[in-house]
Parts: C-alpha cells; sequence; structure tokens
C-alpha cells in the first residue's frame, strides 16, 4: 500500500511541509503550511482535494484548455484539442498544495 503523506518536515518559513500523493496527478506534490497546523488537518485537506466532484474538475480542466488556447491566439499560434477535457491533466504539474489557514472560511 502506498504512503499517503510522506518525508515530513518543518522549517522557519513552514511550521509543516512534506509530500502528498494526488489522485488527479497520480503523484507526489508537496504540501505546505503557513501557521501551525496539524497532520491530521493536512490530511483532511489532501483527502478533500482527492474527493472534488467531478464536475468540477471537468469544469477546472475546460478552463485550462481556454486559457491555453487564449495564450496561443495571442501568440498566433494553434489551439489545442483534446479528446476529452480531462487530457489536459498529463501537461499540469502541480507545484505544492498549500494548505489554509485553520479556521479561515476556505479551509475544509
Amino acid at each position: 500500500m502506498q504512503t499517503f503523506i510522506k518525508n515530513i518536515s518543518s522549517d522557519e518559513n513552514f511550521p509543516l511541509r512534506g509530500e502528498v500523493f494526488l489522485n488527479l496527478f497520480d503523484q507526489y506534490v508537496d504540501f505546505l503550511t503557513k501557521n501551525q497546523a496539524s497532520i491530521d488537518y493536512v490530511e483532511r485537506c489532501a483527502v478533500y482535494f482527492n474527493s472534488l466532484d467531478a464536475t468540477l474538475i471537468d469544469a477546472l480542466c475546460e478552463a485550462c484548455i481556454r486559457s491555453c488556447n487564449e495564450r496561443a491566439a495571442m501568440a498566433s499560434a494553434p489551439a489545442k484539442t483534446f479528446a476529452t477535457s480531462r487530457d489536459v491533466l498529463k501537461f499540469i504539474s502541480p507545484s505544492a498544495l498549500i494548505i489554509p489557514n485553520i479556521g479561515t472560511s476556505d479551509a475544509p
């Protein structure tokens, strides 16, 4: 079985950091917290991300494609096409999952 969260550490800039597995990208991504948060809270945030609604994921993928094609149009390059909107995920490399502060309205 694969470890969900690994390489947990802290430093002067981020009280808690490490790597978390994101199903959508089928890879580990760095996570960072900006204030004191427990690893349990980090796990809840990652589980929330990993359970995003399919409709929302599709909408985000479609927005990525539109953004890419708007930039291509500005550069007079051809638009990109995909068989399905989720095919764009192959070209997205998330750099980090930034965990919101506990108690903010955007925290899970």
